[in-house]
């Protein structure tokens, strides 16, 4: 059996910052607040999902070990 590693991947802190940040403006700010901090904080949240997203999409998984199901 392999040990795993104890880090947290960046790309989960990336989309749990996304969520919080676009969760911002509905807590936040009130309902006929101007929209233009809702936009900008909008902007920044889709940004970091990207970015997390791109992140989840481009780290390599372990090779498979002996007995692991492959799909073929």
């Amino acid at each position: 059996m392999t040990k795993r590693s104890t880090q947290r991947p960046v790309a989960v802190l990336l989309c749990v910052a996304s969520a919080a940040v676009l969760a911002a403006p509905t807590l936040l700010f009130p309902a006929d607040s101007p929209t233009e901090p809702k936009l900008g904080l909008l902007a920044i949240g889709t940004v970091l999902f990207a970015l997390g997203t791109i992140r989840i999409r481009s780290e390599h998984a372990p090779p498979p070990t002996d007995g692991d199901v492959t799909g073929d």
